[in-house]
């Protein structure tokens, strides 16, 4: 169970509770009433919630009196709890798990509105990546085909048609690839740009 949120320099802080129940049925089969010392494992990262309290405790048991009356069943249930933690950089965490956080109830509006805001920046940072890398593949399938044009003009000779035609598709495709590549650059200031952003807003986050 998720019990506290927090954020600090861009990681984020999950405190979880985890609980474990065990039950110990005891039957009196004698006509006389019983006093049963029921021994349970001791762990020390484990807190005690039920009983409050333990008869006795050595350094490996718990020891818990249950008084049986004759014929009779007695149960003791033992309740134990511990905190985990988790940590999550959030310039690596996926945006599912991210979703999972804005969603739960026990993660504050602040912690939610940070994480809103990171997933935008993320976003916007993306978007500008997926962009560069489309006129990056543009301009690879541009450079396999000229190559393979040059192959081609090769056997040709320069006075035909399909040469000329050749010749005119290439200086098109410089002017196209020098607009590419043009595009690249700025997009690639832009990309670190929009990182900086994102990890200056992250190492600056400080709320809960």
């Amino acid at each position: 169970e998720l019990v506290a949120v927090k954020i600090r320099k861009g990681t984020l802080l999950g405190t979880r509770k985890a609980s474990e129940e065990k039950t110990y049925l005891v039957r009196n089969r004698d006509q006389k009433k019983k006093a049963v010392l029921v021994e349970h494992p001791f762990r020390l990262d484990w807190q005690l919630v039920e009983p409050k309290e333990s008869t006795e405790r050595t350094r490996e048991v718990y020891r818990f009196l249950v008084n049986v009356d004759p014929d009779k069943n007695a149960k003791l249930v033992v309740r134990e709890q511990r905190q985990l933690s988790e940590t999550l950089e959030l310039v690596n965490t996926g945006p599912d798990v991210i979703a999972y956080y804005l969603k739960a109830r026990q993660v504050s509006p602040k912690v939610k509105a940070a994480l809103e805001k990171a997933v935008s920046l993320r976003d916007a940072l993306n978007k500008t990546t997926a962009e560069k890398n489309r006129r990056e593949q543009g301009v690879q399938e541009i450079t396999q085909e000229q190559a393979r044009i040059r192959e081609n003009m090769a056997k040709l000779s320069q006075s035909s048609d399909l040469y000329q035609r050749y010749v005119k598709k290439l200086d098109q495709q410089e002017s196209e690839l020098e607009n590419l590549r043009k595009d690249i650059e700025g997009l690639k200031d832009n990309e670190a740009k929009q990182q900086r952003d994102l990890n200056d807003y992250l190492l600056n986050l400080d709320v809960e």
